[in-house]
C-alpha cells in the first residue's frame, strides 16, 4: 500500500495549503474526505490506516479529474470496539480537489 502512495503522489499534488507555490487553481473540483476502512488498535495499524485513508482521497481525486488536493487535514476517531477493551481509531483525511496549471 506504501508503494501505491508513493506512485500516486507523482500524479496528484498533496499540499496542505490553499494553493501550491507558484501555480494557480484552473477549476475546482470540490470538497473530498475519505475515512480509513483500517481500524487502528496500535502504531503499525494506525500508519496502515493512514496510508489506506489518503491512497483513497488521492484515487478519488484523480477519478474526478483533478490533479491536486488542496488544504490537505488529517483528523483521527478514537472510539471503543464492541465487546473489547481496546480502543482504536479511524483516520479521516480531507481536502479540496483542484485543477492547478
Amino acid at each position: 500500500m506504501l508503494s501505491d502512495l508513493e506512485a500516486i503522489k507523482h500524479q496528484v499534488l498533496l499540499i496542505s495549503t490553499d494553493l501550491p507555490p507558484s501555480r494557480a487553481a484552473i477549476r475546482t473540483i470540490g470538497y473530498l474526505e475519505s475515512v480509513s476502512a483500517v481500524e487502528a488498535a496500535s502504531d503499525a495499524d494506525y500508519q496502515l490506516a493512514e496510508c489506506d485513508a489518503l491512497l483513497t482521497l488521492a484515487r478519488n481525486a484523480l477519478a474526478k479529474g483533478a490533479n491536486a488536493i488542496v488544504g490537505l487535514r488529517k483528523t483521527h476517531a478514537h472510539y471503543d470496539q464492541p465487546g473489547s477493551q481496546w480502543r482504536v481509531s479511524r483516520v479521516i483525511y480531507s481536502g479540496t480537489a483542484v485543477v492547478v496549471t
